[in-house]
């Protein structure tokens, strides 16, 4: 999952990725990103917030 790929992609990972979890074990995935605390990863809880996120961190 996403962790793995960060992981995997190391410092080559440079761009940020607003996650938005939903279904079966969401609060445990979102546990899991929140533990993992990847300075490129954000969570959003909604769609809405999530393409808030995504807006705000592409005008950066």
């Amino acid at each position: 999952g996403i962790v793995g790929a960060l992981d995997t992609l190391g410092a080559t990972a440079s761009k940020p990725l607003v996650v938005r979890l939903d279904g079966n074990r969401v609060e445990e995935g979102r546990a899991i990103l929140r533990d993992y605390a990847h300075p490129l990863v954000t969570l959003a809880e909604t769609m809405d917030e999530g393409a808030d996120k995504a807006a705000e961190l592409a005008n950066v």
